[in-house]
């Protein structure tokens, strides 16, 4: 039995290979019977390069460096409820000496925000009629604390934070999710229009024009 792509076209590439393995597995075992084909292999760890608190840093350092404001930097940070969510709150273990005002579609007790915290409608490319309550909220948001960076790990309310960062003359920073593993995500490939700094977490997803690698979160 031979796996290819010609075989499954829509398949990803790592599910190719897993079912390519599947078929030798099967293969040996029609050869040697009863006998064991012994333990599958085990998935090769995935290995932060840099601690949580220093990719936090590091992912900021640059716009920090760049700015040095008299005053305590004003951070917008964005991200839907969930996986960007938790890695949002990672990257925020770098904010050092900052006002940071948290924003997502959750409620605060639920999201356990103990800091400032803005809630907006999550909308996504399903439930486009909810695009316009979301900018708004993020519009007044953004108007009322005048953040000097906006940082977003997504999804779609992070690409409108980004929009708005830049039209009020925030530097931007778009950290795509983790979990884009293959390819980014839609809201993340429109991000690299707007964000000052374009940020994958994979290394096989950087290029030279953006994305750019500079450590995971998680």
């Amino acid at each position: 039995m031979c796996v290819s792509r010609r075989t499954f076209p829509d398949l990803k590439v790592n599910e190719r290979q897993t079912l390519r393995l599947l078929a030798d597995r099967l293969a040996v075992g029609s050869e040697r019977s009863r006998r064991s084909v012994g333990p599958w292999p085990p998935r090769p760890a995935y290995r932060n390069p840099l601690p949580p608190e220093a990719s936090g840093r590091a992912i900021l350092q640059g716009a920090a460096d760049a700015m040095h404001p008299a005053r305590p930097l004003r951070i917008l940070a964005v991200a839907s409820p969930g996986t960007r969510w938790a890695e949002l709150q990672v990257v925020a273990a770098g904010f050092e000496n900052a006002e940071i005002c948290f924003a997502s579609a959750g409620t605060p007790e639920i999201l356990g925000v103990t800091a400032r915290y803005r809630r907006f409608r999550d909308f996504s490319l399903y439930s486009l009629w909810n695009l316009p309550v979301c900018a708004a909220q993020l519009i007044g948001t953004a108007l009322s604390m005048r953040p000097d960076i906006v940082v977003s790990t997504g999804a779609a309310p992070g690409l409108i934070a980004m929009i708005v960062g830049r039209l009020v003359g925030a530097r931007c920073i778009w950290v795509e999710s983790l979990t884009s593993v293959d390819d980014l995500s839609l809201s993340g490939k429109l991000a690299g229009f707007f964000a000052n700094d374009w940020l994958t977490q994979w290394p096989h997803l950087s290029r030279p024009r953006g994305p750019h690698y500079k450590g995971a979160v998680l």
